[in-house]
């Protein structure tokens, strides 16, 4: 994963954190079913390490951590993720988990260190060498599974419609004319030019035609959404400059822009990262080369009318 994106996921799990940030994530009961019959394989009372790979959000740890109490099973869960950020939260909303920031194409386990590891939609964003590294941090007698997204598949599609938009939102300037806007507007305020204001607002009046015009022509969409928020945020704001201090005003815009583009960076990775199905025969591939029991990929239907959302893989290790 190349630093520019590692850096903005670690922006975004802080901002999750915080409850302000885009999110493009994917939900649904077929999550849940998967993964409850996933566990129900591992009944014995032993300790197992439980290792969830680009753990995000720390969906499956959490999942596997209500599981083990359900159960009464001892399952060790450990988060690990390249943003440190997200491994520290995933581990807290997990419960008694620990949490380590690695980058999952080149592990910082030893051998063997997991009894499973798991990944919901997120080693496919580490590259194929993660896969390799799943499986050979996978002790004799583990289990590896993993969600993995699919090329075509409604999250795919979803992603990229988020992408096609914030780029259409984006270009239309409308935080960088409107912080213009605001810049000259307290200016005058304070005895500076009023041709200044006239320039920004014809500039930012552009901007805001042209926003207008790419909501218009788009459908719904978390982007579509977030941007039609700040539209209006950023409308009521204007009208009533004076009830704001310029430097927050002008604080705040910058943060929208570079939440529109740590968006922008999220939903490509997404896409990029999603597998057709000569791909996804590549990872189960990998994964036999490496000593694992590796049956055909599965598809996890979602939606109404039920389609193929995503792929799962799983495999096992045989007994030493």
């Amino acid at each position: 994963m190349a630093s520019s994106t590692a850096a903005g996921w670690s922006a975004y799990w802080r901002g999750a954190a915080a409850g302000d940030a885009l999110t493009g994530g994917a939900k649904g009961a077929a999550l849940d079913a998967f993964w409850e019959t996933f566990f129900a394989r591992f009944r014995e009372a032993r300790p197992r390490r439980v290792i969830d790979l680009c753990c995000g959000a720390g969906a499956v740890a959490q999942r596997a951590a209500k599981y083990a109490n359900r159960h009464g099973l001892s399952f060790d869960i450990l988060c690990a993720d390249i943003s440190a950020d997200a491994a520290r939260r995933a581990a807290q909303l997990a419960g008694d988990a620990a949490a380590v920031a690695t980058d999952c194409a080149k592990l910082a386990f030893a051998d063997g260190a997991a009894d499973i590891a798991l990944s919901q939609f997120g080693l496919e964003y580490a590259g194929d060498a993660a896969f390799a590294e799943a499986a050979r941090i996978i002790a004799p007698g583990g289990s590896f599974a993993a969600i993995i997204h699919r090329k075509g598949g409604p999250i795919e599609r979803e992603c990229a419609e988020n992408l096609r938009f914030v780029r259409a939102a984006k270009d239309t300037r409308l935080t960088e004319t409107a912080r213009a806007a605001f810049a000259a507007g307290y200016g005058a305020d304070a005895g500076g030019s009023a041709d200044a204001v006239r320039q920004a607002g014809r500039a930012f009046a552009a901007s805001v035609e042209q926003a207008k015009a790419v909501m218009t022509a788009s459908p719904p969409s978390e982007a579509r959404a977030y941007f039609l928020r700040l539209f209006k945020d950023m409308g009521d704001m204007y009208r009533r400059r004076s009830a704001f201090d310029g430097g927050e005003v002008d604080s705040w815009l910058a943060r929208a822009d570079e939440e529109l583009s740590a968006f922008d960076a999220r939903m490509a990775s997404m896409v990029d990262a999603a597998k057709d199905a000569a791909q996804i025969d590549a990872v189960s591939t990998e994964l036999t080369r490496a000593g694992l029991a590796t049956p055909p990929p599965q598809d996890l239907m979602m939606g109404s009318p039920e389609e193929p959302a995503a792929w799962i893989v799983t495999a096992d290790k045989p007994p030493a």
